[in-house]
């Protein structure tokens, strides 16, 4: 076309990009609304519109255009395509109101033009305003109408497009225009309104108004509104706002009130903003938003509001009550218990309610109520009169009148009497009476007086007093009793005297008369009674720790009640048993003079007896010329104060048999020592080991290792000394060694014992908690955590035993624990390069092998592989400074990569090039799962392929096809895994 002939004719002119995006929906990206402007355009070719003449192929390629109308007349427009091929098809749809462009061009009946008549080279028109043969006619359009250009390229062609709109008097596009007339104030009982603005048939919204412009004040309600009103479809639309006031039409007014005769009450109106009132005879005023109406009788009051010119009326009732009052009561006074009667109240007018109060609950009346005071008994606990105050307030409705007081008196006598009292044989209580004014007694007898608060009673027997209390006339009573006790004794008690560890017997003490108690007291607990008890003397083991009698003196007080009599006292002695022990000059040897001996106990008498009628009364006798039977055991019997004791003692004759030693040992140097014992007691010990000549202790580590020869001398001289031999082994000394000390873990180390003298029994304890072993001469462990290990052996030679600790002997230094990762253990043969990240612990130095022959030392190194698939095994060898090695290895992989291309046009015209169309594949794929596929504009299989070197040399049928634009599919998968591929194009067969 030519480009002067298009800026003369065309208002606006623009260029769109079609471009192949694959399956999309429609949408409206693209709008004419200031001509001559628009944006970049992609095209999509799914969501069809329903047309009477698009094509709608697979391969198609799909523009959306809105625009809007401005001024009416034939929609004159050209689409001209800039390429030297592709069909370009275009439909004109018309997009109703409240519909959206999308929905719109799903329905035929919108379609209101269509130009299927476009040449090769992609011009086509509506109307006949430009030099195009493809020509269809110009449907007719008005202004605000909104219309979807649908421009369709069923070839899938990369090419570009203008579209130039005639002048008028065609139609014109440009931007509605939402200018919104004003409208109001509205009252709120105003009808509906229809809104108007410049451009009809957008959408409105806000308070009170329907899609269409329909404005209700009612449904609004009162206040400004903001209106909003949007008109085209998007991008190509526009929207403005504008503001509606609705004002108030109804008045409010202060409730119905009632109010007490010659009373006043505030009325009040609102929702207005001027007020009148009627009638306004008892009124302050009849304007003004608050009035005071002060009627005589029930009045209705009708207020009218006014605001911007709507008014409103509402009624109120102000309604005068009765007049409350009540007549007077004269003052009351009863007695205390008096029954006192109901008072009915009066004086007011009908529905009158009577409160009332009383001042003082304790007369037997409650404190307040309503209506008559109801009867009641009278009740006074005090010795005085009380009164109430009694106050009655008249109401009716909210009314109160004035308030009238009377008093009611309780006259109270509640006499009260002190509490019954117990007295001893000729003694007297005081008595008190109270609650009352005046006071009687009776009877008489032993009273110091009949009336009185107070009196004394002492009588002989136990007596009831009776009191009569009197309080304004009114009476009451109280009784008293006084009980008379009897006169308690206690018969006399002999001294007693006792021995210590004697039992002394129990007494029951007795005197009278019947229920009597008599308590007790010891004034000395050592002679073995308690300090203090009731009734009977206990029986106790008289005890004295003394070498002098004790006395004790025991007091016992008889009662009844709270009536003493007089005590007695006695004695209880109790002497001490004298302390003895006895004694003799033996051992002896028959024939020595037998010495006997008896501690000295001061004025005590002895006796001594023993076998064969032996008899003496001296302290200390003498048995001279002793012979065998002489030697037995003699008592000695003391008596002091009489007090006896006894005592014993054997003399002892020493044997003239040869004395023999118990044989012991053998013993280890380091035993305890021991006590060596004779056949004949009391000799003397001597030899090496010998400690204590007197006990015989023999200590080995004071001995010779070997034999030691001990000597036993009796003491009595009557027989000769005895031997004995005792064997003493020396202590192991312990020494041993292992074959490694320093090792890394797992540590295998052999113990061997180099004791000396050679062990015939041994305990290893290795230090790392695992069980102890009993091997002889060498063990073998392992030490598998790092560490230094103390080493203890025991062993045992001739029954005696040692044990030795070496610390720190074995140590074990820790494995160095080697590892690694590698982000991607699988790369291409694009960049077959991996990052070895070392995380070795216990570890100083490194060692790599990458599998290809090169390695290296660093820490975290990098390693680039020949360009070529292949496995790789990764081998890490980490070190430390006790040389504890550890490997970590990881397997990598550098797969194929998918490289190919695919022409984009062929020549089949029998020459030596580029005769036939087939993919070209380099790398990465898989041959035995390819296919291809060809297709025609219209979806029909020309060609299929399943051999990669096997092409589409353009025919079909046996005849070459047409030049054009044909569809390929490729279907093939990764030669290294099982991804499937499928690639879609078009390529241009050209002869």
């Amino acid at each position: 076309m030519n480009r002067n002939l298009q800026r003369y004719f065309g208002i606006f002119s623009l260029a769109f990009l079609l471009s192949f995006k694959g399956f999309g929906q429609c949408n409206t990206n693209t709008s004419i609304c200031t001509p001559g402007v628009a944006g970049p355009f992609n095209f999509v070719s799914s969501g069809p519109p329903v047309s009477t003449c698009l094509d709608w192929l697979a391969i198609s390629n799909t523009a959306y255009i809105i625009l809007h109308i401005t001024s009416s007349g034939p929609l004159n427009m050209l689409i001209d395509g800039n390429n030297n091929f592709g069909y370009l098809d275009v439909s004109v749809f018309d997009i109703p109101a409240g519909q959206s462009p999308c929905a719109a061009i799903q329905n035929s009946a919108n379609e209101i033009g269509c130009n299927y008549a476009s040449a090769y080279s992609g011009c086509n028109q509506f109307g006949n305003a430009f030099p195009c043969a493809s020509s269809v006619t110009a449907p007719f359009v008005t202004a605000g109408q909104e219309l979807m250009i649908v421009v369709e390229n069923w070839e899938g062609d990369n090419s570009s497009f203008t579209l130039s709109l005639g002048p008028p008097p065609g139609a014109q596009t440009g931007p509605p225009n939402p200018a919104i007339t004003p409208v109001g104030p509205f009252c709120v009982t105003s009808g509906s309104v229809q809104l108007v603005a410049a451009d009809m048939g957008g959408t409105w919204t806000g308070p009170g108004v329907s899609s269409s412009g329909l404005f209700n004040p009612a449904s609004a309600g009162l206040g400004t509104h903001t209106i909003n009103y949007s008109v085209g479809a998007a991008p190509c639309n526009a929207s403005s706002s504008t503001t509606i006031t609705v004002n108030s039409a109804t008045v409010g007014v202060s409730p119905n009130v009632t109010i007490c005769p010659g009373a006043s009450t505030v009325l009040t109106a609102n929702g207005a903003s001027t007020y009148s009132w009627s009638p306004g005879g008892s009124l302050s005023a009849t304007s003004g938003a608050s009035v005071t109406a002060t009627p005589g009788s029930t009045t209705t009051y009708t207020v009218t509001g006014t605001t911007a010119g709507c008014n409103s009326t509402a009624n109120v009732t102000v309604t005068v009550s009765g007049n409350p009052a009540v007549n007077a009561v004269a003052d009351q006074s009863v007695c205390a218990g008096t029954n006192v009667p109901s008072t009915v109240f009066s004086g007011g007018a009908a529905g009158t309610v009577y409160n009332w109060t009383n001042s003082n609950t304790a007369i037997g009346l409650g404190a307040s109520g309503s209506g008559p005071l109801p009867a009641f008994t009278a009740t006074n606990s005090s010795g005085s009169s009380i009164s109430g105050t009694i106050t009655v307030t008249p109401t009716l409705g909210a009314c109160t009148g004035n308030p009238i007081t009377f008093t009611i008196t309780i006259n109270g006598s509640n006499t009260t009497v002190s509490p019954n009292a117990t007295i001893c044989s000729g003694g007297s209580t005081v008595l008190t009476a109270g609650g009352a004014t005046t006071y009687s007694w009776s009877p008489g007898t032993g009273l110091s007086a009949t009336s009185g608060a107070t009196v004394t009673a002492d009588p002989l027997v136990t007596t009831t007093y009776t009191v009569t209390g009197t309080t304004a006339g009114c009476t009451s009573t109280a009784t008293v009793t006084v009980t008379v006790g009897g006169n308690p004794t206690v018969n006399p008690v002999a001294d007693q005297t006792y021995c210590a560890g004697a039992t002394v017997p129990s007494s029951v003490f007795s005197g009278g008369p019947a229920g009597t108690v008599y308590d007790w007291t010891n004034s000395n607990t050592a002679i073995g009674a308690p300090a203090s008890g009731a009734d009977t003397w206990p029986t106790f083991a008289a005890t004295n720790g003394g070498a002098a009698a004790i006395t004790s003196t025991i007091t016992v007080t008889p009662s009844i009640g709270s009536c003493v009599g007089t005590p007695i006292t006695f004695d209880i002695t109790v002497n001490p048993q004298p302390t003895i022990t006895a004694g003799n000059n033996g051992p002896l040897c028959e024939g020595a003079d037998i010495n006997l001996t008896a501690s000295n106990v001061p004025g005590g008498n002895y006796t001594w007896s023993g076998p064969n009628g032996y008899n003496n009364n001296t302290q200390n006798p003498t048995i001279t010329n002793s012979v065998a039977g002489d030697f037995v055991t003699y008592t000695v019997t003391v008596t002091a104060a009489g007090c006896s004791s006894s005592a014993t003692t054997t003399v002892v004759m020493n044997p003239g048999v040869q004395p023999t030693i118990t044989a012991v040992g053998p013993y280890c140097a380091n035993n305890a020592a021991v006590n060596l014992v004779a056949s004949v007691a009391g000799g003397t010990w001597s030899g090496t080991g010998i400690t204590n000549a007197a006990t015989g202790l023999f200590d080995p580590s004071a001995a010779s290792i070997g034999n030691n020869v001990i000597t036993y001398t009796p003491s009595n001289g009557c027989t000769n000394p005895a031997t004995t031999t005792i064997v003493v082994n020396a202590i192991p000394t312990i020494q041993f060694a292992g074959d490694v000390l320093t090792g890394c873990a797992p540590l295998d180390v052999v113990l061997t014992d180099q004791s000396s003298p050679v062990s015939s029994a041994v305990t290893w304890t290795f230090g790392d908690g695992s069980p102890n072993s009993n091997q002889l001469g060498s063990v073998a462990h392992t030490f598998t955590s790092p560490g230094c290990y103390d080493i203890t052996l025991s062993t045992t030679s001739n029954g005696c035993s040692n044990t030795a600790t070496v610390a720190n002997y074995i140590c074990v230094l820790p494995k160095a624990d080697a590892s690694f990762y590698i982000n991607d253990p699988t790369q291409t043969i694009s960049d077959p390069t991996f990052d070895c990240i070392n995380t070795s612990i216990n570890a100083t130095s490194y060692t790599w092998e990458f599998g290809d022959g090169t390695g290296s030392t660093l820490i975290h190194p990098s390693h680039t592989y020949p360009a070529l698939p292949g496995n790789y095994t990764i081998v890490l060898y980490a070190n430390n400074a006790g040389g504890c090695i550890d490997s970590a290895k990881i397997n990598v992989s550098i797969k194929d990569e998918l490289i190919f291309h695919i022409p984009n046009a062929f020549t089949p015209d029998g020459d030596e090039f580029n005769n036939t169309f087939k993919p070209v594949f380099y790398s990465g794929f898989d041959p035995y799962s390819y296919s291809l596929t060809m297709y025609d504009r219209w979806g029909e299989i020309l060609f299929e392929s399943h051999d990669v070197e096997f092409g589409w040399d353009g025919t079909y049928n046996g005849e070459l096809a047409k030049e054009g634009i044909y569809t390929w599919t490729i279907k093939f998968k990764d030669v290294d895994n099982d991804k499937k591929h499928v690639r879609s194009g078009h390529v241009s067969l050209i002869k």
